[in-house]
């Protein structure tokens, strides 16, 4: 016999949008599945957001890179580059020699929002990156979000003028 549960406890647990303290805890290579950008590198980023109330919620994005096969086609280079300019790394990014999986453990500010689609519950994203003004384990002063913080989708051309493939495999 299973345990004993309640259903309330299904409805989606996500964070109000705003800007949390962030920490990249986990970098994964892997192949996008997605229609347009099959076969296309990807590296998956999981984030621990530490939200109000000490409240912590792990955020998933994907970073998908060009293709040699088609180098202008769908990617999100762009998420790397604000990712590694909020670590202060932005030299490095322009240099080609950016890794994220050797900032595993840095802190970031992250914008989080909250993402919608028809037939799934509601998740958080990540729209944007800041520096936290530190890269060191969290401190739990620097946490919690902010009121006020203008929506904005997940997938970024509000901030870059980027285009965001609507197929992108993200986990979550």
């Amino acid at each position: 016999m299973p345990p004993a549960y309640s259903p309330s406890a299904a409805k989606s647990n996500v964070l109000p949008k705003g800007d949390y303290e962030a920490e990249l805890v986990a970098v994964k290579d892997n192949i996008s599945k997605g229609e347009k950008t099959k076969g296309q590198a990807t590296q998956d980023l999981t984030f621990k957001v530490y939200g109000p109330e000490g409240k912590e919620k792990m955020v998933f994005d994907q970073i998908i890179f060009p293709s040699d096969e088609n180098p202008d086609g769908s990617h999100s280079l762009w998420k790397l580059k604000n990712l590694a300019k909020a670590l202060g790394k932005e030299a490095e990014f322009e240099a080609g020699t950016f890794q994220a999986e050797e900032q595993v453990g840095s802190l970031i500010k992250a914008t989080v929002s909250i993402e919608s689609q028809v037939g799934y519950d509601d998740r958080n994203c990540i729209g944007n990156f800041k520096s936290a003004g530190t890269s060191s384990a969290p401190h739990s002063s620097n946490r919690g979000g902010t009121s006020g913080v203008p929506a904005m989708a997940c997938g970024g051309p509000e901030l870059t003028g980027a285009p965001m493939p609507a197929d992108a495999d993200i986990p979550f």
